[in-house]
């Protein structure tokens, strides 16, 4: 395939998929907007009438996140790096963009992604893939610091001792006992 055709079928494709997103949404705002019904009666109407908008939300929502992911690889298109693999790179062949229009990696190369992440080795995407490195004065590891400990004042009246006789824990952990008082029974029989 020339490189002409290959781009129009993939300006093709977007297309497609944008037309497809679009008529989503529109029929996501349409259904909720026939949904929106008399105030409800009571709290079970509320409960379902507030879960049917926040469905309908958390759907459009969705499709509104697919658009600007379809906006992007337009922007990649243009700039002639829409379809080719970002590992390899390779040209992601157009019958796998077509099933998924947004793939980022050829089969191959996706394949051994899924591999090594099911092995437990996991992968970083290119934002995240850089690390950080220690600026030179935080070089000094902490347990070998030698700065001594200098205790902050405290601002206000010193703390009073607790009171330990209203039956609160002792070091312990055992709460002091307190006095009983004796009963009514008790008391009659001493009489």
């Amino acid at each position: 395939m020339k490189v002409q055709e290959r781009i129009q079928s993939l300006r093709a494709l977007l297309n497609r998929e944008r037309n497809l997103a679009l008529a989503r949404v529109r029929e996501y705002r349409a259904a909720q907007e026939e949904e929106v019904l008399p105030p409800p009666s009571d709290e079970l109407d509320i409960a379902r009438s507030l879960e049917d908008v926040e469905t309908h939300a958390s759907l459009i929502e969705r499709v509104e996140e697919r658009l600007r992911a379809i906006d992007f690889a337009f922007n990649l298109l243009e700039q002639g790096r829409y379809g080719i693999c970002t590992i390899c790179n390779q040209d992601i062949p157009v019958e796998r963009l077509e099933t998924m229009p947004l793939a980022a990696y050829c089969v191959d190369c996706q394949g051994k992604r899924e591999r090594r992440q099911h092995l437990g080795e996991g992968t970083v995407d290119e934002p995240f893939a850089r690390q950080w490195d220690v600026p030179e004065e935080m070089a000094e590891s902490t347990e070998t610091s030698r700065d001594e400990f200098i205790p902050i004042p405290q601002e206000g009246p010193p703390e009073e001792e607790p009171n330990l006789s209203a039956g609160k824990p002792l070091a312990g952990g055992k709460p002091k006992p307190k006095a009983k008082k004796p009963s009514a029974r008790k008391a009659r029989k001493a009489k």
